[in-house]
């Protein structure tokens, strides 16, 4: 059996939820998590651009967003360049692909 609460939870842009119920749960490597009884209520996203992790969210809802139609609509997306096995490793260290990042499990 899992504690159950009861919390009001305001977001950094004023969205107040009250009286949301949630239960006690032992996650590996989360420090919280938005269940879809809030996320259902507006336009949630995420993005990761330079790095950069954003949780965006706001009521009410206003559009739909969807990444896979905007990418048929505005062309395919951009091929990333395939790094040969001889060419230096993308993650910086200086040294060759097959020996670093690209080796093999």
């Amino acid at each position: 059996m899992s504690e159950v609460y009861l919390v009001s939870i305001i977001l950094p842009n004023q969205v107040g939820f009250p009286n949301v119920k949630v239960t006690k749960g032992n996650m590996i490597s989360a420090e919280m998590l938005i269940g879809m009884d809030i996320i259902s209520q507006g336009d949630f996203a995420v993005t990761h651009k330079d790095g950069k992790t954003c949780f965006s969210f706001r009521v009410p809802s206003m559009e739909r967003i969807d990444f896979v139609q905007a990418a048929s609509v505005h062309g395919p997306a951009k091929s990333v360049p395939r790094v040969g096995r001889n060419d230096p490793c993308p993650c910086g260290s200086g040294k060759k692909f097959k020996k670093c990042c690209g080796k093999p499990s």
